[in-house]
């Protein structure tokens, strides 16, 4: 169970990686295949570190950390929205001040994700087995 979580992992970043890529490269086609790739890839990485999560207690630091960690997964599940929208927006129209909020609206859900991953591995690393 944790080689596929961490093959999960690693791919969800390689993913994140191609996404960020594409973007920046303006490759659009190819930024939208990313795109889905990475949530999907995402939503099987979420679920691998649920499966195993339910072998680990979360007491003490680990439970605060578990806390602030799950925050954090709320604030880029509202990321999402906002950088979808402002990509749409900047699909219609390459205005220059829509490729400004999407890159910034981007980059927060990019930071937004590591401080999340992070405090998931720290959590984990602090947890008991049960």
């Amino acid at each position: 169970m944790l080689t596929s979580f961490v093959l999960s992992l690693a791919l969800t970043v390689a993913a994140l990686a191609a996404t960020i890529w594409s973007g920046v490269a303006r490759r659009r086609r190819l930024h939208y295949a990313c795109v889905v790739a990475h949530v999907v890839l995402l939503g099987f990485a979420i679920r691998q570190a649920e499966l195993y999560g339910r072998g680990l207690v979360f007491e003490g630091t680990a439970g605060l950390v578990k806390s602030i960690h799950m925050a954090g997964v709320v604030v880029c599940f509202a990321l999402v929205p906002v950088v979808v929208v402002t990509g749409v927006r900047l699909a219609r129209a390459a205005a220059p001040d829509r490729r400004l909020w999407h890159r910034r609206a981007a980059w927060a859900y990019v930071i937004a994700v590591v401080v999340t991953f992070l405090l998931g591995l720290a959590m984990t690393l602090l947890a008991r087995p049960a």
